[in-house]
């Protein structure tokens, strides 16, 4: 018997149990998002978010700025997420539902992208 991991999408984070989902339902609450989805990137600890917003918000530069104000509202600290990703569409699987592997890949682009605008 080989233990995967766990199905209800539960992570422990600084000591406390985080839903990724309660974090996708505040997000999507927030004005001007269209879908929202949380991933746990294990090997790195971080916690990120992937949203899709409406094509009114998209070009608003202080979009994501007011969506982290917004859920620090709405979130205890170890819920907030770590990265914030806008996206014009999620990456899908062959299937048609959302891939999990590519979205790390977008986080870890981001990452990448931030600590290279760091280093200038």
């Amino acid at each position: 018997m080989f233990y995967v991991g766990r199905k209800d999408n539960m992570i422990k984070r600084f000591g406390h149990k985080v839903s990724l989902e309660h974090v996708q339902q505040v997000a999507a609450a927030y004005r001007g998002i269209e879908q929202s989805h949380c991933v746990w990137e294990a090997h790195t600890r971080r916690l990120g978010l992937l949203v899709k917003v409406e094509q009114s918000k998209d070009e608003d530069p202080h979009f994501i700025m007011a969506l982290k104000c917004h859920l620090r509202k709405h979130l205890q600290p170890p819920f907030i997420p770590d990265v914030i990703v806008k996206l014009k569409c999620f990456p899908l699987s062959s299937h048609g539902e959302f891939c999990l592997c590519l979205s790390f890949t977008w986080l870890g682009w981001l990452s990448v992208h931030i600590r290279q605008s760091l280093n200038m």
